[in-house]
């Protein structure tokens, strides 16, 4: 906010001249978590998972939580593949997932 100030009898009065809220949208937001059976994870799938990450290069975290039943392991990907969260990109994830891969 960039602004003036009065002062009067009455007191301090600030008179606003210019008002920019900030872009929060842009911040930091995450980690992305994918939730994965682990008998999905086979070497192929691996592959198209990072070109769809290399895909949209941001700043959020991308976590894989490999499961099985009565057992899961969370792994926190590479910096390199950092993502930026768009629409664009959960839907690139849920078409090589499915829908339900998605927590973050």
């Amino acid at each position: 906010m960039r602004g003036r100030l009065k002062k009067s009898e009455e007191g301090l009065e600030l008179i606003a001249q210019d008002l920019m809220l900030p872009e929060i949208k842009t911040g930091p937001r995450g980690p992305i978590v994918l939730r994965l059976p682990l008998s999905r994870a086979t070497d192929t799938l691996a592959t198209s998972l990072k070109d769809v990450l290399a895909g949209h290069p941001g700043s959020t975290e991308v976590h894989v939580n490999l499961v099985q039943p009565g057992r899961s392991v969370l792994m926190r990907l590479d910096t390199s593949l950092r993502v930026s969260a768009s629409p664009d990109l959960f839907g690139d994830l849920k078409a090589l997932l499915g829908p339900a891969a998605i927590q973050s």
